[in-house]
């Protein structure tokens, strides 16, 4: 159960729990009245000195804040004695699948959970009679072949599937013969597979912006509450009503709250604040950072009400006393259908002029002018709402000595390109200021996918410091979720200028 959905008596005891035990103590359930709390950590086995993840059971808590620990001072949740064999079986079945399984019998039912870096991930149970029951989290666990489990791509990635995706990543306009061509397949079927993969996928096509020439710097703030947290609502409330926050999500760790926000100057950043803690988050002690954020690698997509804002400050319309158009300003025309890109980028160009009244094939001149003359716009891009991610980690690299991360900066851009287990490794990288550093945000893909990509950073890369955070919830917009081709990538081109070594580029016909 999240900590913001706990009553206040619950709350406080978790709070003190974990202020006695020294380690994360987690609410997995409620039943009749009783809060039952967990513990979570890592711990290193002596005898193979390997790192282990271990949940003990603490006690249970009444609706009083009393808490009631068990007569042993801690019961695993590993233990299996006494399951029947039907229910022996499935869970046999499930830790073929997920080696990572933890049971938790209670009351008939056999609760499944996954180990994970942040708590134990809640995947369903097993009934007495040995059918599993997903909740919606259990990913690829589908021993049952029932209708429980979630529908999710379920296939191989195949080279063709791949080659697809990136050229989408790359053109989500590009020409389908084309795209055919590149993958090795007529077009008929690359139709076909395209499809398959838009429904698989939740594949959507938006309008990728370069902010830097529309004159928008990046900013992210982290929140941390001293005692009581908004509820979720609250916070989407607060921060949806402001067009120039993108991105925000309740976190596991140092902060509670990360917001990606969007603002021409760092005098306008300090007014978004201050309007923002303005609000009814007044009534909540909290410390905010906020820091300046240059990514260059993946991409946040914008709201479609940061073009209310694009509209005030860039949108340019012809009139006898107003001349030539100024150098920051776009037609006024362009704004509409670069608009209407960020929707369904996907959009036939025709329907684009009949919605917006713009005349025949003004949409199409648009479109090239947005990316060739006025830079505006860097691409069509896909993203994949439906990808199989289990959770997602923002991942701080603070740089503790300037020279050893200089002399790794060539193994640094290497590990950003490196592929990831089915999009790009990290949907997000960029430059931090404060504290100086690189933040990056991955898609976890299994359950020890954090681990292994902190622990390729720590060996790639010398004089750094790595501490994460565990994205809980996605509350406002979204994450950008695809295979970008990385010659095109800025690692790329700073690899050629280290190594004077060519990387060829595929063409995709923007």
């Amino acid at each position: 159960m999240r900590r913001e959905e706990l009553p206040e008596n619950i709350r406080k005891t978790v709070l003190n729990l974990e202020a006695e035990l020294n380690t994360n103590v987690s609410i997995l359930k409620e039943y009749k009245g009783m809060y039952y709390a967990y513990s979570s950590t890592y711990v290193i086995n002596k005898e193979t000195g390997r790192k282990e993840y271990i949940v003990r059971y603490i006690g249970r808590i009444d609706q009083n804040g009393d808490i009631q620990r068990p007569k042993k001072k801690t019961v695993e949740i590993e233990t299996e004695k006494n399951i029947p064999e039907e229910v022996k079986s499935t869970i046999k079945k499930l830790k073929e699948q997920n080696n990572n399984i933890l049971i938790l019998p209670d009351s008939g039912m056999y609760h499944v959970y996954e180990r994970n870096e942040a708590q134990p991930i809640y995947l369903g149970y097993v009934n007495m009679e040995g059918k599993f029951i997903s909740s919606g989290n259990a990913f690829g666990l589908n021993i049952n072949n029932s209708s429980n489990s979630i529908p999710k791509y379920n296939g191989t990635m195949d080279d063709v599937d791949a080659s697809l995706l990136k050229s989408l990543s790359m053109n989500g306009r590009i020409p389908l013969p084309y795209a055919a061509e590149l993958a090795g397949i007529n077009a008929s079927k690359a139709y076909h597979k395209i499809k398959s993969l838009e429904k698989a996928f939740g594949i959507r096509y938006i309008a990728e912006l370069d902010l830097e020439v529309l004159g928008y710097s990046e900013y992210i703030c982290f929140i941390k509450f001293s005692d009581i947290v908004p509820s979720n609502d609250e916070i989407t409330r607060v921060f949806s009503a402001d067009p120039s926050v993108q991105f925000v999500a309740t976190v596991k760790g140092e902060y509670d709250i990360m917001a990606y926000i969007l603002a021409k100057s760092n005098d306008e950043i300090a007014t978004i604040a201050y309007h923002l803690k303005s609000t009814t988050l007044q009534r909540y002690a909290s410390y905010w950072h906020i820091a300046p954020f240059k990514s260059f690698y993946g991409y946040i997509p914008v709201r479609d009400e940061f073009f209310d804002i694009i509209e005030k400050d860039k949108a340019w319309s012809r009139s006898k006393e107003s001349g030539h158009i100024p150098e920051d300003k776009i037609y006024y025309n362009y704004y509409v259908v670069l608009r209407d890109l960020n929707i369904n980028g996907n959009s036939e160009f025709k329907d684009i002029d009949e919605r917006n009244k713009l005349g025949e094939n003004r949409a199409s001149y648009a479109y090239k002018a947005l990316i060739e003359r006025f830079r505006a716009l860097k691409r069509i891009t896909i993203t994949m709402h439906n990808a199989p991610v289990r959770y997602f980690s923002v991942i701080f690299m603070d740089t503790i000595e300037y020279d050893k991360l200089l002399s790794t900066r060539k193994e640094l851009m290497s590990n950003i390109m490196e592929k990831g287990s089915l999009t790009d490794k990290y949907a997000l990288v960029g430059d931090i200021q404060t504290p100086y550093g690189e933040m990056f945000i991955a898609p976890i893909y299994t359950s020890n996918g954090l681990e292994s990509i902190t622990k390729k950073l720590k060996t790639d890369v010398k004089g750094i410091n790595i501490r994460t955070l565990i994205i809980t919830d996605i509350l406002i917009g979204r994450l950008c979720l695809r295979i970008f081709d990385n010659a095109y990538s800025e690692q790329a081109k700073a690899i050629e200028y280290m190594t004077h070594i060519h990387i060829d580029k595929i063409d995709y016909k923007l």
